[in-house]
């Protein structure tokens, strides 16, 4: 065997530094073979690939040891693999990995968004019928910029502080544009329609699949504009996601929980506007007609995007009891019988004519005195409702009127009038 030849030590290595750094000159020779032989494949990672989340190193090449809770190459694998040690603390992971994919998921989801815009919008009627579409992609430009800020600082090292600053940002961020994401409920609502009207449409139904030469169902229009629907439905699962790994923070899990029950109220409202599509679109319709004149008369809008609650009631008059819908709209209340029936006719109230009185813990007055009247006796309206019902019917008439009332001041403030 033959013998190593002589080499000083440079001053300040011990011996144990020397052979390392020959175990580190065998390693590189070994990487210099490897990838200079003609039968190894070229690598083939993306230049803006995303940085590996995990805080264990890959075990494909080289035998593992644990030392002190830590698992690191032993020196015989040194020289067959070439491994990186993550500098992330542990528990990392799941934390980093629930983030990545609301944003990755997001990111693609807004981009599906102006495929559809682009392939489908300028064909009629998809562009009259889903003339929210716009609207809506405006809104999820928005959040996806708002989401990006708060994952500026993310870094491949970050440490479980700074994950969990930026789950408390992004909770912060879906909490507030809540009231912007109810636009899926006005586009699920008329996806609907839309479906509708492409199959009673053999014509309408060709054109749409002219637009995908590929013929596969994933680019397909139904595949494109079902996307916003199933967005909404898995906002509570990414956002579940992150608030069960905040274990360091119970601050930040309490927002992130409250973010999650936003976006399942959320998705409870969009289910709902296509159970109303579905089973009262007719008789809305109806009626909207039917009092065209007084709607436009008063200012009020009953457009589905203008509604802000449902709730089934028990209409309470002299003689009988009647199962009604009502609506809470931004401008008016509408009382809507279940059944349609001659002798019990729905009601239009106009929101700032509309107060209430509290009369048991399931009762509630509907009170109306019609603006410029002579008399100042109210109409009254008795329905009934299971208490929470009533507290959320009377928190949200309260903040549509605070919203009514502040819109018909700026516009006074606009025009100069005192």
């Amino acid at each position: 065997m033959p013998r190593l030849p002589s080499v000083p030590l440079p001053p300040g290595c011990g011996v144990s530094t020397f052979f390392l750094y020959l175990v580190n000159m065998n390693k590189m020779n070994v990487w210099n073979h490897q990838y200079s032989h003609p039968s190894q494949p070229e690598c083939q990672c993306d230049e803006g690939a995303e940085p590996s989340t995990s805080s264990q190193p890959s075990t494909s090449n080289g035998e593992m040891e644990e030392t002190n809770g830590e698992c690191v190459l032993s020196v015989d694998s040194l020289a067959s693999s070439i491994e990186y040690k993550s500098d992330a603390p542990p528990n990392n992971g799941p934390l980093r990995k629930a983030l990545e994919e609301l944003i990755t998921t997001e990111r693609d989801y807004v981009m599906g968004l102006r495929k559809t815009m682009a392939l489908y919008h300028n064909v009629e009627p998809v562009r009259s019928t889903l003339g929210c579409t716009q609207r809506l992609v405006k809104n999820q430009e928005k959040l996806l910029i708002a989401l990006e800020r708060c994952f500026a600082p993310l870094q491949k090292d970050s440490e479980m502080d700074q994950l969990t600053e930026i789950s408390a940002s992004v909770s912060k961020v879906f909490i507030d544009s809540c009231g912007h994401l109810k636009v899926h409920a006005e586009y699920a609502a008329a996806f609907l329609r839309l479906q509708r009207a492409v199959s009673a449409s053999d014509e309408l139904k060709e054109r749409l699949k002219s637009l995908n030469p590929s013929g596969e169902h994933s680019t397909s229009y139904e595949s494109r504009m079902i996307q916003p629907v199933q967005r909404v439905a898995r906002y509570p699962l990414l956002l579940d996601a992150i608030s069960r790994c905040c274990t360091t923070s119970r601050e930040t899990a309490n927002i992130t929980e409250q973010a999650a029950s936003k976006m399942r109220s959320l998705l409870h409202y969009v289910n709902e506007m296509q159970r109303i599509e579905e089973h009262l679109s007719p008789r809305l319709k109806s009626i909207r007609a039917k009092h065209a004149q007084f709607l436009l008369s008063k200012g009020l809008r009953m457009e589905m995007g203008e509604m802000i609650m449902l709730v089934k009631v028990l209409w309470v008059q002299t003689t009988t009891e009647v199962d009604c819908f009502l609506f809470v709209y931004s401008s008016l209340v509408l009382l809507l019988p279940s059944t349609s029936s001659p002798q019990t006719e729905s009601v239009l109230l106009p929101l700032d004519e509309v107060s209430f009185q509290e009369a048991t813990d399931s009762s509630l007055l509907l009170l109306h005195i019609p603006l410029f009247s002579s008399s100042s006796t109210p109409f009254v309206y008795h329905i009934n409702l299971p208490s929470p019902a009533r507290k959320h019917l009377i928190k949200h008439i309260r903040k549509a009127r605070l919203t009514l009332q502040s819109a018909s001041q700026c516009w006074w403030k606009r025009f100069n009038i005192k």
